[in-house]
């Protein structure tokens, strides 16, 4: 398995439990970005893990990794059951999150039809992300780890090289 996908898919696993969003499909709107700033200024993660510890981490993420596959292509599918593409997506959640923009206003290239596929899509897409949390986090508690500990891990893996390369050796 690909170590840099599991990598981000740890961090998108990570913020998607923080912020209750799917990294892939839908940008944070800038109310929860400015929320989670505080959450990112915190002070460095205490980075002692221990070997045992760390394999629970890489076993978990794996896990993890096979999830948001799995929640990914069903989005996707979510998509393309209300006519939609990514960038279209894409394009209809930045315009809703512009200050100043209006409900009527539609954003170049979108449809009347687009915007109820996207209402649609949206009403769906929290409903899986809602389901995907709730599984996360059963695989945090399964894997024997606690869910700010799992944080941590993973904040710390962003900082430290020296445990990067523990996570990359067992993940050979």
């Amino acid at each position: 398995m690909d170590l840099k996908k599991i990598f981000a898919g740890t961090f998108i696993t990570a913020l998607a439990l923080g912020t209750g969003l799917n990294a892939q499909v839908r940008q944070q709107p800038a109310q929860q970005q400015q929320q989670m700033q505080p959450q990112m200024q915190q002070q460095a993660p205490n980075t002692e893990v221990s070997d045992k510890e760390l394999e629970k981490f890489v076993n978990i993420a794996m896990e993890m990794q096979k999830l948001q596959d799995g929640v990914e292509e069903e989005m996707m599918g979510i998509l393309e059951k209300n006519n939609l593409n990514v960038e279209k997506f894409q394009t209809i959640q930045q315009a809703q999150q512009m200050p100043g923009s209006e409900d009527g206003d539609l954003p170049d290239g979108v449809s009347q039809e687009d915007m109820q596929g996207y209402s649609a899509a949206m009403s769906e897409i929290q409903q899986k992300q809602q389901q995907n949390q709730e599984k996360m986090m059963q695989l945090i508690a399964e894997g024997g780890m606690e869910m700010q500990r799992f944080q941590e891990i993973q904040m710390a893996l962003q900082q430290d090289q020296g445990l990067q390369e523990r996570f990359r050796s067992m993940m050979e």
